[in-house]
């Protein structure tokens, strides 16, 4: 079991020591951006207090202790008796640089510049000279390679920041450089990822490759897997415990991974590559730790960047070793309150009841942080389900009077999404409990609302949420312009028999005849139970669906039976183009794209007449 160490490592703490980059790095390459991008940072960091730290991305090394022909060989290259010494010292113990050395590079020139006797040594290995060259540059060897020319530019870079530093005024303020390399290397840490990986190159293709950084649940799972957890232990027992939380670490990510499980419970838009950092952004949020008691200065140790999460795991290790309390028993109390979080998750989303009402209440904007704590404080699972509906009140509370009128008459229509959701939501919870009473279907699931689905759809084309629509069209006698009203009835023919004669006026009208009038076909339309609803009654609850933004495209102002063929084809994989064709005065429908979209049971319900008997 790889034995990868971890810790933070302040700027000053790095002066004594020898990094090399190995030749399977690339040359240093940082931008003037990025360059005046770090000064700046160190720089705001100074200026509100320098309380906390400053936190760099990790430094991922590896030691190399050299054997005599190496160190023979290196004294040979320097070819000066002065540095036998020197070389001797530092080439014992080097560190060979996986990942980080752009940093590490750029704060190497940084250090030269503020005061050149107080740095750490580095070298690359593709670079004769490049050790020399970094501690004297000049711009003459600086055009011999492509690399000490980027490196000479960063100190250039440097020095007109420092001398030519403008304040909000305008004016050029020189910052104190004796004060900003204090905080450099007091205040400025890197994550120190110390990996026993015995090929490195596997360890930089993979950061590399894609650019794969190393996230807080990295980072953390080196906490855990250290084997200095275990010294009062023998290797074996310490070999068992380490692949016990590594196989149900492996197992949490892969469960999470599985998109119905992780959208039940989150939003689209979560950036990070590893999802067991959520139940440890989780807990550092809740302090399951009671570090802010432990810990005087809290908010200085856990700082407020992409790696407070790590820190606030770090600070507990630290602490605990400190107190000399780590042991294989404390380790698997610490890594227990891990999989508890994940526990409730698990048991949220196999609880067919649970799993609804929670995912319904994420999915309306409640924390899951805040629900775990709500289902942490009942005492058993009926009471956090009736914790749970009186959650779900206060969700509907503004939409629960069924003779409120929405949309042009009344309040904006997507106040009414909540109501339509849950609709949606306990006719699934309802169907289940049925069947389970079935002993043909026994207790099993018959079906769960896909939130992963739902939230998928809701987010495409930036739409954030679902469109609340009329069933029976809102249109009709609203609809003023030529073009409108003749796609519309053309719509309403397309619906209706052949030879119907209502349907015949309707193509006389399309065909030019002056004696039919809009207004009296209208009138006869309204007497059909196409559009059976009329006036306000439109604008009630019981006329609107959930519908996913493309197929709302789709159904347009079209009445009923259009709607339904565009909703039931988007739902079998097929997009229904709704066109007039002009010449022949009629409607015509393509159904041969495909293109599929999910539809709410509820809405599908609606267009396959399942509420009604006709």
């Amino acid at each position: 079991m790889a034995d990868n160490k971890i810790e933070l490592k302040s700027i000053g703490e790095l002066l004594d020591y020898h990094f090399y980059i190995p030749s399977y790095q690339r040359g240093y390459r940082w931008t003037e951006q990025q360059v005046k991008d770090l000064l700046d940072d160190i720089n705001e960091f100074q200026k509100n207090g320098t309380d906390g730290i400053y936190c760099i991305q990790p430094l991922v090394v590896k030691k190399n202790r050299l054997n005599a022909n190496q160190i023979v060989q290196e004294i040979h290259t320097e070819n000066e008796l002065s540095k036998i010494e020197d070389t001797l010292q530092k080439a014992n113990l080097r560190w060979d640089v996986i990942d980080g050395q752009q940093r590490l590079t750029t704060i190497f020139i940084l250090l030269s510049y503020l005061d050149n006797s107080r740095k750490y040594s580095l070298e690359y290995q593709t670079r004769e000279k490049s050790a020399d060259f970094l501690s004297h540059m000049s711009q003459e060897v600086a055009q011999t390679n492509i690399d000490f020319f980027h490196m000479y530019k960063s100190s250039e870079i440097i020095r007109k920041w420092f001398e030519e530093h403008k304040n909000e005024n305008g004016e050029i303020v020189s910052p104190d450089k004796n004060a900003f390399l204090k905080v450099l290397l007091e205040k400025v840490k890197f994550i120190w990822y110390e990996t026993s990986e015995v090929n490195p190159i596997k360890v930089f293709t993979r950061l590399n490759i894609g650019k794969i950084a190393l996230t807080d649940a990295e980072l953390i799972k080196a906490l855990f897997l250290n084997s200095s957890n275990f010294k009062s232990e023998n290797e074996e027992k310490i070999c068992l415990q380490q692949i016990e939380i590594a196989s149900e670490w492996d197992r949490i990510e892969y469960v999470l991974q599985n998109e119905e499980l992780w959208l039940f419970l989150n939003d689209i838009g979560y950036s990070k590559p590893t999802r067991i950092d959520f139940i440890f952004d989780l807990m550092k949020d809740k302090d399951v730790f009671g570090l802010k008691e432990l810990l005087k200065s809290y908010d200085e140790a856990i700082g407020n960047d992409e790696h407070q999460t790590f820190r606030y795991f770090y600070e507990y290790f630290r602490l605990a070793r400190y107190n000399k309390q780590i042991n294989a028993k404390w380790l698997k109390t610490t890594w227990q309150k891990v999989k508890l979080y994940y526990q409730i998750f698990e048991e949220w989303y196999n609880d067919i009841t649970l799993y609804h009402y929670v995912g319904y209440l994420i999915t309306l904007g409640e924390k899951a942080s805040t629900l775990v704590d709500d289902y942490r404080e009942c005492s058993s699972r009926n009471e956090f389900e009736d914790k749970l509906k009186e959650l779900i009140k206060g969700k509907i509370d503004a939409c629960k009077d069924l003779n409120r009128s929405y949309g042009e008459n009344g309040e904006k229509k997507t106040e009414c999404r909540p109501l339509l959701l849950l609709f949606n939501i306990q006719t699934v919870i309802n169907q289940n409990s049925e069947l389970a009473k079935n002993p043909e279907y026994g207790l099993g699931a018959f079906y769960k609302f896909p939130f992963h689905l739902f939230k998928k759809e809701g987010n495409k084309r930036n739409h954030k949420g679902w469109e609340v629509e009329h069933i029976a069209s809102n249109s009709g006698d609203k609809l003023e312009d030529d073009k409108s009203q003749k796609t519309w009835l053309a719509s309403v023919a397309y619906s209706l028999p052949e030879n119907d004669h209502l349907r015949n006026d309707i193509k006389l009208f399309l065909s030019g005849n002056k004696e039919i009038k809009f207004n009296d076909l209208c009138d006869q339309v309204k007497k059909l139970d196409i559009n059976p609803l009329t006036g306000e009654d439109k604008q009630k609850i019981w006329n609107y669906t959930l519908l996913d933004s493309s197929t709302n495209e789709e159904y347009q102002n079209n009445p009923f039976p259009i709607k339904r063929i565009c909703v039931l084809s988007k739902d079998q994989g097929h997009k229904a183009t709704v066109s007039f064709d002009k010449q022949k005065k009629e409607i015509n429908i393509d159904k041969s794209t495909m293109s599929i979209a999910f539809v709410p049971p509820c809405t599908k319900n609606v267009f396959v007449k399942a509420y009604t008997d006709v």
